[in-house]
């Protein structure tokens, strides 16, 4: 296992782990079996942001990330409106 320390400007962002929605949500410091993994956070009234990272075990990455607003107020959709 590797570790996984997300820090966000403004804090209370979502973390969406390899598409799937979680509980988490920054700063947040979460232990993840080695491998790739996308991330990307989310937070109302800021564009999301994806990174791709590699943990390794017994190792920790830490991602900063300064999130920048979003032009209309509202997250920008990753996943269309099904219809």
């Amino acid at each position: 296992m590797g570790r996984l320390a997300i820090h966000t400007e403004p804090a209370g962002a979502q973390v969406i782990l390899d598409g799937q929605a979680t509980s988490y949500r920054t700063p947040v410091n979460i232990a993840l079996a080695a491998g790739h993994y996308r991330i990307t956070i989310e937070q109302e009234g800021f564009k999301p942001v994806t990174r791709e990272v590699v943990v390794e075990t017994s190792r920790s990455v830490q991602l900063r990330l300064e999130l920048e607003k979003a032009e209309r107020g509202g997250i920008l959709r990753r996943i269309p409106f099904v219809r």
